[in-house]
Parts: C-alpha cells; sequence; structure tokens
C-alpha cells in the first residue's frame, strides 16, 4: 500500500451530514493505524470561491464539524483543502498522490448531500490509488 494521504473527498459548500460523519470516521482510523495523514478535499465546481462566500453558515458549520473530528485524533494530521475544481476532477488529482481515497455513498439527511453517483463512477473508475465508497445504513 502507498505511504501517501486519505483523501476524503466533500462536494460543493454543504456537508455530507451522517455520510461525512461516517466517511471522517473510517478516513481517521484508517490513516491513525497506517501513520497517513487525512486531507478533506472540498471541490466547490463551477460555482468557486464566492458561492462560499455566500454560504458563510455552511462553512462554519463544516469547519466546526472538521474541527471537532480532527480533534477526536490528535495524532492524525489533518488539513481541509478548498479547490474551485469540479469534484471528480479534483479528487482525481488528489488521487494520484494517495494511498485511499474515501467518498461518500448516499444519505437521507435533506441537510447535506453525498458526492453524486456519477463523481463516485468516476473516482471508482479512475483514480490511481484504492477508493472506499462509505455511508450510513438506511
Amino acid at each position: 500500500m502507498s505511504r501517501g494521504p486519505v483523501i476524503v473527498g466533500l462536494d460543493r459548500a454543504s456537508g455530507n451530514g451522517a455520510v461525512l460523519e461516517f466517511a471522517l470516521e473510517f478516513a481517521l482510523e484508517f490513516a491513525q493505524r497506517h501513520t497517513a495523514p487525512v486531507h478533506v478535499v472540498h471541490a466547490l465546481g463551477d460555482r468557486g470561491f464566492g458561492h462560499l462566500r455566500r454560504r458563510a453558515a455552511d462553512r462554519e458549520a463544516i469547519m466546526a464539524e472538521l474541527t471537532e473530528w480532527s480533534g477526536a485524533y490528535p495524532d492524525v494530521p489533518f488539513e481541509h483543502v478548498v479547490v474551485a475544481d469540479r469534484p471528480e476532477r479534483a479528487l482525481l488529482a488528489w488521487a494520484s498522490r494517495a494511498a485511499l481515497l474515501v467518498v461518500g455513498s448516499r444519505s437521507r439527511s435533506s441537510l447535506r448531500r453525498p458526492l453524486s453517483r456519477s463523481v463516485r463512477r468516476v473516482v471508482l473508475h479512475r483514480a490511481a490509488c484504492s477508493v472506499s465508497v462509505v455511508g450510513t445504513a438506511g
């Protein structure tokens, strides 16, 4: 297995609710066992940084959630990266130097959503590293 980072895909300016929590826990546990850093890649797509600024409340909620998770695993280096790129392109670029890419599968939460089915399909077929698709039961 590669010694690169564990990448977690976070799509758009909203988080992924329970799916994001499950993906982060999965990624942080894996990273802790393999002494790897975790990078949460937040792809904004065509909306870019202006959209993220308009959604300041969402951004603050995401940052609070990520800070809480990173604090639960103090020995795991943790970084949140925001990129103005399409999610599939951003994740494939980060996956080129990763040990593992973790993406969410689906959530019933009305507040947050997982990466789209097409993004999952692209990264499953084209990522240069192993891919884990995780989600919640139900």
